[in-house]
């Protein structure tokens, strides 16, 4: 009994397989696409709603840690929790403000050292910005205009030399 019904599923499944194989033809590819398209949009959408929602439920929850901690009168170890976070925006702070000061001239990091991180860059931006231009880089295809402005037939044998070298040695 137990061989006729794996006999029996297995000519079921063969029959499908032919139906499916037989139907590719009918197949409407770009209806299934534009399903596929709409399908990757709703998960797209769905997951950034629950990004946001856990983000949410996150900070949520820390306010609630820290609000215990308060009541419980453990300031210590909130103060230690923030100490970490204080520390890192301090250290991202002093490294940015230092490289800033890099940026400018000798002559003028003394002038500008007391300044706020925003102001710095500001000023940076301002005397680097100008100094900075764009240097025109040569483009393949273009010619190398020479040094020497006579035509060829008045040259003497250096300066054809010197000509042919300053032709062979843009190319």
């Amino acid at each position: 009994m137990l061989s006729e019904e794996n006999s029996q599923d297995i000519g079921t499944d063969n029959d499908q397989i032919d139906q499916q194989t037989g139907s590719d033809d009918q197949i409407d590819y770009k209806t299934l696409y534009n399903q596929e398209v709409q399908n990757s949009k709703k998960q797209r959408a769905a997951k950034q709603k629950y990004e946001s929602e856990l983000q949410k439920y996150q900070s949520a929850q820390k306010k609630k840690e820290e609000a215990a901690m308060v009541e419980q009168n453990k300031f210590k170890e909130l103060w230690e929790a923030d100490k970490k976070d204080a520390e890192w925006a301090r250290t991202y702070k002093a490294d940015r403000h230092a490289k800033l000061l890099h940026r400018l001239p000798e002559d003028k990091r003394n002038k500008f050292e007391n300044l706020d991180l925003n102001s710095l860059e500001a000023v940076v931006e301002e005397f680097v910005t100008p100094a900075n231009k764009e240097v025109l880089k040569p483009v393949h295809g273009t010619t190398k205009t020479t040094t020497i402005n006579k035509p060829y037939d008045q040259m003497n044998e250096t300066e054809r030399r010197q000509w042919f070298a300053e032709q062979v040695g843009s190319k």
